[in-house]
């Protein structure tokens, strides 16, 4: 079973019509099967709009799920979960309302993924005030799907072809990331990403370096000691386990070193950190993975592009990436979990 479900995201967002120009990309007798999660007004008025013609034979052969039984499923299922007018869209940008829908399409792609009947999802652009506004206590992806699949950790890894970050820390404050520097949480991580880099990419014996935090990495403690209190003894536990981690090594030539083919990955220690560098290197081919879940998820590395939104500016690239790479994660898993 290779299903994958994809979310729709934020309704006033670019995600409608990436998902249209996504089924114009997929060739109907070769992709694996799909089921949206959205809102069939809205999608279908997305399709008004920028279908070409194989996004129309998807749609004519659409089969509408019952979100109450979910069963016989076809080739292109619909599955939908909002009754939302594409007249008040723009009026109703970033509201309590789009904020609930948005949270139950991502429960109901977890829930589909804990019972099987997908293999993986990809996910499109939510809008985080609106769901908070609409009392969701994790309103980025990571934090709400790690506890939607049990408390699981996850860990959030930006993707560019080979080049792989993870991030220690992610939506958090600046001043509160050398809090979040300890040994137990560095190699917990690397666990995972040691795990998900073997399994879900293929990668034999993936080797991993992790980012220092100050600059050069504090210089033997005479510009910070982070380096020295926390992270080498991360590492050099990581090592007896049998993970091949390396570091810390300087942020300033980390992703020069990736790119010549040192490392498999790179453990970024705050947000800006691992994400700026790799989206300036590929803005539109960044590709968001979720590790460490019982179920595969990636996403596009770009928001919810409100300036581009429903003008038939949207660039897929980002969404035909992550598409592709759940489908090879979901194959890979198959393989190596039997």
């Amino acid at each position: 079973m290779n299903r994958i479900c994809l979310t729709m995201g934020d309704p006033a967002g670019v995600g409608p019509e990436l998902l249209i120009r996504l089924l114009d990309r997929l060739d109907p007798k070769t992709s694996p099967d799909l089921l949206l999660i959205g809102d069939e007004r809205i999608l279908k008025f997305a399709s008004q709009q920028f279908a070409g013609k194989r996004a129309n034979t998807w749609f004519q052969n659409a089969r509408i799920l019952n979100p109450g039984e979910i069963s016989g499923l076809g080739r292109f299922n619909l599955l939908s979960l909002s009754n939302l007018s594409p007249q008040k869209i723009p009026g109703e940008r970033g509201s309590k309302k789009h904020g609930k829908a948005m949270w139950r399409y991502i429960e109901s792609g977890a829930r589909l993924c804990h019972k099987k009947t997908c293999a993986g999802m990809v996910t499109l652009p939510v809008n985080k005030e609106a769901m908070l506004k609409a009392g969701c206590p994790y309103p980025g992806h990571t934090d709400l799907l790690a506890h939607l699949d049990g408390d699981a950790q996850a860990v959030m890894m930006m993707a560019l072809g080979k080049l792989r970050v993870g991030l220690l820390t992610h939506h958090i404050p600046l001043r509160e990331v050398p809090k979040q520097i300890e040994p137990g949480k560095i190699l917990s991580i690397l666990k995972i990403m040691d795990r998900a880099l073997a399994k879900d990419f293929g990668i034999t014996k993936p080797e991993i370096a992790v980012l220092g935090l100050n600059p050069h990495s504090g210089e033997t403690g005479r510009i910070g000691d982070e380096e020295i209190r926390m992270i080498s003894p991360a590492i050099r536990r990581a090592r007896n386990l049998g993970i091949n981690a390396f570091g810390p090594i300087p942020g300033d030539t980390a992703f020069a070193r990736h790119q010549a083919g040192e490392f498999d990955a790179l453990l970024a220690l705050y947000h800006d950190q691992g994400i700026a560098p790799i989206k300036a290197l590929g803005f539109e081919r960044v590709v968001n993975v979720t590790l460490g879940l019982s179920f595969v998820r990636t996403s596009p590395g770009h928001g919810t592009a409100y300036d581009l939104a429903w003008q038939g500016k949207a660039d897929p690239t980002s969404l035909w990436e992550s598409f592709q790479l759940a489908r090879r994660l979901v194959r890979n898993r198959e393989q190596n979990y039997a």
